[in-house]
Order: structure tokens, then sequence, then C-alpha cells
């Protein structure tokens, strides 16, 4: 994959995370226009970070890596606001809940793995 390719497909990714789930197979299909593969590559990073939205989400590093900078960004029903710190085990984000079921600030932690896969805890 070139780095065009990656950047437009990090950009849409991301503008496809802030929609609701019924408005983005519209929004990809105007955005990718008729790249269909961009468009298969994006519903596979949505479909494995909605997989599961509330305790524990494992992301692959295609989607991390999408999904670029975690600040601002949703995971689940929080968003994050900033990274509160890293050491050998991963980095911890400061998130707060974002979809009004109630007021909670949580820390996240992304934590790699040998199979290449973070793990959000």
């Amino acid at each position: 994959m070139n780095i065009e390719r990656w950047e437009r497909m990090k950009e849409v990714f991301a503008s496809a995370l802030e929609l609701q789930e019924g408005e983005r197979e519209a929004f990809l299909r105007n955005a990718c226009g008729d790249d269909d593969g961009l468009v298969a590559e994006i519903q596979a990073l949505l479909s494995a970070h909605d997989s599961n939205p509330s305790e524990s989400i494992e992301l692959s590093v295609s989607a991390v890596r999408a999904a670029g900078k975690w600040e601002g960004r949703r995971i689940g029903p929080y968003r994050v606001i900033h990274r509160i710190g890293s050491g050998g085990m991963g980095d911890v984000y400061l998130a707060a809940r974002a979809d009004d079921a109630f007021n909670r600030r949580v820390a996240i932690k992304l934590v790699p793995t040998k199979a290449g896969v973070f793990m959000v805890c």
C-alpha cells in the first residue's frame, strides 16, 4: 500500500468513526468513489472497532495505525481526551463517556501483544 492510499484510508476511517453506523455506508461510498477495495478495507476496520464497544476491545494494528492519534477518537462509548502516561506495557489515555448515557471519566490502556493486536482495557 502506498503512502497516499494509507493517508486516505486513515482520513476516511477517522471520519467514519464519528458517524452513526447507519450513516457510514453512504459516507464511505461518497468518500471512496468507485474504489471498492478501499471501501471494503475501511468497513473491515470499522467492524473490528465496533465488535465489542463496551468492556474490552481488540483492535488490529491496521485499525490502530488507521486511526492515527488517539486524542479525540472514540473507543466504544468513550472519547479519548489525552495521553496521561506510557511505560513498558503500553500507553494510558484519559477518556470520557461520549454517548450521554452517563457522565464518567476512565483511563484506557493500549497494550500491544506479540500477535500484533492491541488490547484496550
